[in-house]
């Protein structure tokens, strides 16, 4: 939290000595930050936040006032932070969802919405879980709204997972079972852990005695193909996705793979990445030391 302020202040200063104008399209200082792979994803987030405030947050209350190139380019900076802001969960997200839609209905007024913007904004509302707006936004569009998704009751911790006839589906899950592991999944370092995991029999059978579950951080794209092609390679240990990192306060998804060992609801250990010999001895060691 200490790092993220530092960079907040220390950026916010240096923005400050040079306030662009709108013409500017602030959004190219945007894609520097987003670029910049030596940034921890917590502290991005936070500087991108910085950096929307001073150059679009002013401009959010002015929608139908503003020149169409920077219409878009406000388009594109709150569709950018909807899907940063999931790292802190669904609600932190809502504010720049919002002005997506508000933004494609202004463009639909001016007859400047393309189907990719209706691509973007249909994404972005399935990442925060407003199924109903991205259907009727595929209705306005003609898109075809893929995946179909429905939802049982649920409560607590909820996950989209696939359901027998293909389709997402949205149920509850838990950790308060004795023993259950979550992994948080979904690229390229996770899908060598698997393939280790299950080239190591005494890891693989404590996986299906903790009942694994591989979870995936909420995501724009929910590809369900993916997820079925993951399923169908290694049946035992199905992926499905996180509906809100809210709910899954002891959990980073900004780290992948990142293993977490619940007992009774509570996190009593934790390895975070990946290498063969050194995290398989350490997931080991730590779930021996649980049955035993």
């Amino acid at each position: 939290m200490l790092r993220a302020s530092i960079f907040i202040a220390a950026y916010t200063f240096l923005a400050a000595l040079s306030s662009p104008a709108l013409a500017q399209l602030p959004l190219d200082d945007l894609n520097v930050i987003n670029k910049d792979h030596s940034l921890a994803p917590a502290d991005k987030l936070a500087m991108l936040s910085a950096e929307y405030e001073r150059t679009y947050a002013k401009q959010e209350g002015k929608i139908t006032h503003l020149p169409d190139d920077f219409l878009i380019s406000l388009f594109k900076a709150a569709d950018m932070l909807s899907n940063y802001s999931l790292l802190k969960g669904r609600a932190g997200s809502l504010r720049y969802v919002s002005t997506v839609n508000l933004v494609i209905a202004e463009l639909e007024k001016r007859g400047l919405a393309e189907a990719a913007h209706y691509r973007a904004a249909i994404r972005t509302n399935i990442s925060a879980r407003q199924f109903q707006i991205a259907k009727d936004l595929a209705a306005t569009s003609s898109s075809e709204l893929s995946p179909s998704i429905k939802s049982l009751p649920s409560y607590g911790r909820r996950v989209i997972a696939i359901d027998e006839d293909h389709s997402a589906i949205v149920k509850s899950t838990d950790v308060d079972r004795r023993t259950r592991i979550v992994v948080v999944s979904g690229c390229n370092v996770a899908s060598k852990a698997i393939r280790d995991i299950f080239s190591n029999s005494k890891l693989l059978k404590l996986f299906n005695d903790g009942d694994a579950l591989w979870l995936m951080p909420p995501t724009s794209d929910l590809d369900l193909e993916k997820m079925e092609e993951w399923n169908n390679t290694y049946p035992s240990q199905p992926i499905q996705m996180a509906f809100d990192t809210s709910e899954w306060p002891e959990i980073d998804f900004s780290v992948i793979p990142n293993f977490y060992v619940f007992e009774n609801g509570k996190v009593i250990g934790q390895v975070s990445g990946w290498n063969e010999s050194e995290t398989s001895d350490q997931l080991l060691f730590l779930l021996n030391k649980i049955q035993n």
